[in-house]
């Protein structure tokens, strides 16, 4: 969570990924947090960004994605009737599906990070819901001659691509930082 100086100590952003973030069923705000709303436009602060991704829909015995089951439970949210989990696309956060800007570290024959590499045009992401699970969809979109290394489904698959859920967004959540941190400012 960020804060801003100055704002008495009220988030700015607050970004929880793959957490399960639970709201009122068709609603933006309640929930898992009572008084953070989702975040529905760019440069909105005091909002939260919350997802979980996948590159297909996820099973019923998910971890993530399904209020009230699997890691909803670690933070006591134990009721899934009347709430679904969040999903807010860090690529367009009023909606829609938009490019992912994904960045990874690249690692040496010595085991050592030697820099980070991004891939674009690789995947696009759209907040998708199928009965009681929504989720972060992410495509695959290069061609079939393009080389490029793809991220792949944790084993079991109800963990979809959670490992991945900060770098398959990482240039996207930190222009998104950078556009709520500068519509903040404006206003103050």
């Amino acid at each position: 969570m960020r804060k801003g100086a100055g704002n008495g100590g009220k988030a700015l952003l607050a970004h929880q990924l793959g957490g399960n973030v639970q709201v009122p069923t068709g609603r933006s705000a309640g929930g898992t947090f009572r008084h953070l709303p989702l975040c529905t436009a760019p440069g909105q602060s005091g909002c939260v960004i919350a997802y979980s991704s996948f590159s297909r829909t996820p099973p019923p015995n998910t971890f993530f994605g399904i209020a009230g089951q699997g890691v909803s439970w670690l933070s006591g949210q134990y009721r899934g009737t009347g709430q679904q989990v969040a999903c807010v696309n860090p690529a367009a956060i009023g909606g829609g599906t938009a490019p992912l800007q994904p960045y990874f570290a690249s690692v040496n024959a010595a085991g050592a990070t030697a820099r980070w590499v991004t891939y674009p045009r690789l995947y696009t992401a759209a907040c998708k819901t199928a009965g009681n699970t929504t989720w972060l969809q992410v495509t695959d979109v290069a061609s079939t001659s393009d080389r490029r290394p793809v991220v792949q489904g944790a084993d079991p698959a109800t963990f979809g691509l959670h490992r991945y859920d900060v770098n398959l967004a990482l240039g996207n959540l930190v222009r998104d930082v950078l556009a709520q941190e500068a519509a903040y400012q404006a206003r103050h």
